[in-house]
């Protein structure tokens, strides 16, 4: 049930938590996002919205921008509203985004498929959306790191006979307990 991050990059800067979200009716951008790429804010059309967010929460837009995006092999100029929060994602890419571009998004399978150029792309998602962008050349100079498992494995459980009898013990030797006259006596004792 993991959300469905792209990255994508706005004039070269990369951004890892390009949200897709089909329930978004909007593609949104925060104004954080566009300082970083080094959007001119001058390109910004101030027309403010009232937008609504998916907990009932409304707030006005500041205004919307046409930015040249790519993700994966997709370029396009998009349509966003510019909002000034500073949200846990660098883009919001909605459903104008995805059905002008054809893209079929699958949170299961994590990643998009789209039709470019009369072929089917597949777009994988953001392989960790939260670490720096400096993070392999971080790992990989590190000496003495440990290697992934090469094959996962589980703690088997036990048949259900196993925990029929531990049940079947344990309930005999609390009830002796219970029944037992040395045992009152021994706590009398041990007072």
């Amino acid at each position: 049930n993991r959300a469905l991050y792209v990255t994508g990059f706005i004039k070269g800067t990369e951004f890892r938590r390009a949200l897709v979200d089909t329930g978004a009716s909007t593609n949104i951008v925060p104004m954080k996002t566009l300082r970083m790429a080094r959007f001119s804010q001058g390109k910004i059309v101030r027309y403010p919205i009232l937008m609504t967010g998916f907990e009932g929460s409304q707030s006005h837009t500041y205004g919307y921008a046409y930015i040249d995006l790519r993700v994966g092999p997709i370029r396009s100029k998009v349509k966003f509203h510019v909002i000034e929060q500073e949200p846990d994602y660098h883009i919001i890419l909605g459903r104008p985004w995805l059905h002008d571009n054809k893209v079929v998004p699958s949170t299961y399978h994590q990643c998009m498929k789209a039709l470019l150029d009369n072929k089917i792309v597949r777009i994988p998602t953001s392989s960790s959306p939260y670490a720096p962008v400096n993070d392999t050349e971080f790992l990989e100079s590190q000496k003495g790191v440990p290697e992934p498992p090469s094959r996962i494995r589980s703690t088997p459980l036990p048949s259900w006979k196993t925990i029929e009898k531990a049940d079947n013990d344990l309930s005999s030797s609390a009830y002796k307990m219970i029944k037992s006259p040395t045992t009152t006596n021994k706590r009398h004792n041990d007072q």
